[in-house]
């Protein structure tokens, strides 16, 4: 078994991975009797040929998705598209050795990437006749009686652990990057709206707005000034 591995993998590492050699892989993984040292082996392989593929994937998907991605770093894409082909490779089981792994494994990947853009998209693409349509106005109005009362209620304490689970929770993905980057967990300032604005890759004025807004429509200001983050004569975050 060992030996059959060492095979392919010698001409894996100088060419790539071959019609041949994915099927040999694929012989060896349909085999019941495979070890999990040679499991770990054969995943190894694949991870190392389709990395670049994968990353590959998501510098076109946030091509694909321009306007919805443009504030999400190739970098951060190519993590999800990692963690997609990981995914594929730890639940691949080809019934036959001509199996592609390939056209398996970029559902996975693109999955994750949806899912990468979802998170990380400061924007809802849900429409307003959807949202009404979604729920009876009773509904709605029970849930934001909920939130109102949970956010009256966390408001009574100045502990971190809260607000930052607060801020969790009722922030959109864009603003709470950009109070995660600015603030450290006490809610000391670590980075000026400059060095947030090209982290995020946006305009200072961006950064500037979006967190005044958060806090000033949360009502979180006098949680920050019982911090000493910013005094009366610095209500606008201008540091």
């Amino acid at each position: 078994m060992m030996f059959s591995l060492v095979l392919i993998m010698l001409p894996f590492m100088a060419w790539g991975l071959s019609i041949s050699q994915l099927r040999s892989i694929n012989r060896l993984i349909m085999n019941p009797n495979l070890s999990c040292r040679s499991k770990h082996l054969l995943e190894s392989m694949l991870y190392k040929r389709y990395e670049q593929w994968a990353i590959k994937i998501g510098s076109n998907f946030k091509k694909q998705h321009f306007y919805k991605c443009k504030h999400i770093p190739y970098h951060e894409m190519s993590i999800y598209s990692r963690i997609g082909l990981l995914n594929a490779i730890r639940i691949y089981k080809p019934t036959k050795e001509s199996a592609m792994f390939h056209l398996y494994a970029i559902h996975h990947v693109r999955g994750q990437l949806y899912k990468g853009m979802t998170e990380l998209s400061p924007v809802v693409n849900v429409s307003k006749k959807k949202l009404r349509t979604a729920s009876t106005v009773y509904e709605r109005a029970i849930h934001c009686d909920d939130i109102l009362k949970n956010h009256n209620q966390k408001l009574q304490t100045n502990d971190p652990k809260v607000l930052w689970s607060y801020i969790e929770e009722s922030a959109d993905p864009f603003t709470r990057r950009c109070i995660t980057y600015k603030f450290d967990y006490d809610f000391n300032i670590i980075r000026s709206n400059k060095e947030v604005a090209a982290l995020m890759e946006c305009s200072e004025e961006t950064i500037r707005s979006k967190i005044l807004k958060y806090f000033v429509d949360q009502h979180l200001g006098i949680v920050l000034v019982k911090h000493g983050t910013v005094g009366s004569c610095d209500p606008s975050l201008k540091q």
